[in-house]
């Protein structure tokens, strides 16, 4: 539900960016990165580890998807501790 919401925004966004659409330049750059970060939002993955993980940590790996072309940051290095 909350993906086709997003989905949804997303193309609203889309329409509201069209060049005959005369916005100002603050509403077109807020529009354009509202754009973006929904479109990270939905290529973001999440894959669940099968094996042991760390003691109160949480297990996330970062993943693309295949129609994403920005390079996804790094994540923080695994505690010292770490024996999985």
């Amino acid at each position: 539900m909350a993906r086709a919401s997003l989905a949804d925004l997303r193309a609203h966004l889309e329409r509201a960016l069209a060049p005959t659409n005369e916005l100002d330049a603050y509403t077109r750059d807020h529009f354009a990165d509202s754009r973006e970060r929904i479109q990270h939002a939905l290529n973001a993955q999440v894959v669940q580890p099968v094996g042991p993980t760390a003691p109160g940590s949480t297990p996330l790996v970062r993943g693309t998807h295949p129609g994403n072309t920005t390079a996804p940051g790094p994540f923080p290095r695994a505690p010292s501790s770490f024996t999985g």
